[in-house]
């Protein structure tokens, strides 16, 4: 046999070979599509039969994305639109919001799985796209409450979508993908620029890297960004009243007689902590006891590898610097989401590098345990207890109403207020109508606690220049399957 001949039947022993270690690429390519759908309308479909009262964000959205406007708040407006289309084309109701979040989240889980698949081998790629399910936040949070994050969680992903396109290929149209991944986010949530940037940071201190992310094609993404975030980013600038609305939430009063930089620490790294626990622990069994596959050959998939760990490190090190300058007292674990969706797919690549089919079928099976259990979990909790998800927010209503006479104002949070909006559209409610405009309507005040905390809210005692508190006192609501246990609301009414 001659040289040619053998290197012939030496590759095809080695095809043959991978076929028998691997399933088909397209098989589990539909396979990881299938189940991702599946289970994220399984999540849809309880949700939409379950109903109950919103979360605090998903009451935000009932209030404020029942229109297109350029901005709403102090989020960026990218998930208001997608919720307002929601409302638009199923009315206002558990449907669309679950809808909205659920398919939100999906094409999260496959945008991560696309833009891995540029780099790395299917099974790796399905390995990478699955880290989220490992993050407790993303599983559990992204399902029962988020909103604005879950849109950046989309975005980010996309945007490394992108940047893996742009790595790997370099064409025009991947630069324009890139533009337009950034642009979006930028819309999703303020802390969307701290991943794209140290991603693309990352990106310069890699030489194999460098090149594409210094080439003329950034400045048409550039553009691009901001012809989508340009009106949005203005209004915001033009707003910032509303833009900083939501700053003082990371000022929350304690009482630890520790400095304020020790208990930013201590938060910061306490959140690092329970966030990627899981994780850490899952890729390094994987990393030990999965060697029955192939050796990561390609340099770009390593040096990707690299990528994503250089600017989880760069991020977190921003991350900790911020909260220690600024002086953060307050810090919740989905605000470190940037530093996890970079830290996951790195980690579990790096673990499940040279996993066989075995090791593979293991870890998608216990993430599928894993799902069913939180599917069960979030059924449970909105079947019993007494819970934000189950408060009686129409009873709140119908003793608002039978206190009250025409439409009033109601001055509120966005949970009761969201709330109330879904059972008495017809009622007017602040922020969407300013206090100042208040005229000769009845206003009513609502908060969770004692009426005395408030009646001295600055809020009310301005008003009170203008109008009498004609009525005041507290209400005890229940809950859905916890009637005994109640809620003490106060209200305060007001007239001109």
């Amino acid at each position: 046999m001659t040289a040619t001949g053998r290197r012939i039947w030496f590759c095809r022993a080695c095809c043959e070979a991978m076929q028998t270690l691997w399933p088909d690429d397209r098989r589990l390519t539909r396979v990881f599509l299938a189940a991702v759908g599946f289970y994220f309308a399984a999540h849809w479909l309880l949700r939409s039969v379950l109903g109950g009262t919103f979360e605090m964000d998903e009451a935000e959205m009932v209030l404020l994305a029942q229109d297109f406007r350029l901005g709403y708040g102090p989020q960026p407006p990218l998930y208001n639109w997608w919720q307002a289309l929601w409302f638009h084309l199923a009315g206002v109701n558990t449907f669309a919001v679950a809808g909205a979040k659920n398919v939100m989240i999906a094409a999260t889980y496959v945008a991560l799985f696309m833009g891995l698949r540029v780099i790395y081998p299917v099974r790796l790629a399905v390995v990478g796209a699955l880290s989220p399910m490992l993050l407790p936040n993303f599983l559990w949070e992204a399902q029962r409450a988020n909103t604005h994050s879950t849109a950046m969680c989309l975005m980010m992903v996309v945007f490394l979508w992108a940047l893996a396109r742009v790595i790997r290929r370099g064409q025009g149209r991947d630069y324009l993908f890139l533009g337009a991944a950034f642009g979006f986010g930028l819309l999703s949530k303020y802390t969307f620029v701290l991943y794209a940037l140290c991603l693309l940071v990352a990106a310069l201190s890699l030489p194999r890297f460098r090149a594409a992310v210094l080439n003329r094609g950034m400045g048409l993404a550039g553009g691009v960004a901001v012809a989508i975030a340009g009106l949005p980013l203005w209004w915001m600038q033009q707003n910032p009243d509303k833009t900083l609305g939501s700053v003082r939430k990371f000022y929350l009063p304690g009482d630890s007689a520790l400095p304020v930089w020790v208990q930013g620490a201590q938060l910061y790294a306490a959140s690092l902590v329970a966030g990627l626990l899981v994780i850490v622990v899952v890729a390094l069994i994987l990393r030990r006891r999965a060697k029955a596959g192939p050796a990561l050959s390609d340099p770009v998939a390593r040096d990707f590898t690299r990528l994503m760990g250089r600017a989880f490190v760069l991020s977190s090190i921003i991350g900790a610097v911020a909260v220690l300058a600024a002086g953060v007292t307050s810090l919740q674990v989905r605000w470190l989401l940037p530093q996890f969706l970079l830290a996951a797919p790195m980690l579990m690549l790096w673990g499940a590098e040279r996993a066989g089919p075995r090791a593979v079928r293991m870890l998608a099976g216990g993430v599928a345990i894993l799902g069913a259990l939180a599917l069960i979990a979030m059924a449970d909790i909105r079947l019993r207890g007494a819970g934000s998800d189950s408060l009686r927010v129409d009873q709140l209503a119908d003793e608002i109403a039978a206190r009250t006479t025409g439409a009033p104002l109601i001055v509120t949070d966005y949970y009761y207020a969201g709330n109330l909006r879904f059972h008495r559209p017809d009622w007017t409610y602040w922020p969407l109508s300013p206090m100042d405009q208040a005229g000769g309507r009845e206003v009513v005040f609502i908060a969770s606690g004692k009426v005395q905390a408030l009646l001295a809210k600055p809020q009310l005692q301005r008003l009170a220049e203008t109008h009498d508190i004609v009525q005041q006192g507290q209400l005890d609501i229940g809950h859905r399957f916890a009637p005994d246990q109640t809620r003490r609301i106060a209200f305060a009414i007001l007239r001109p």
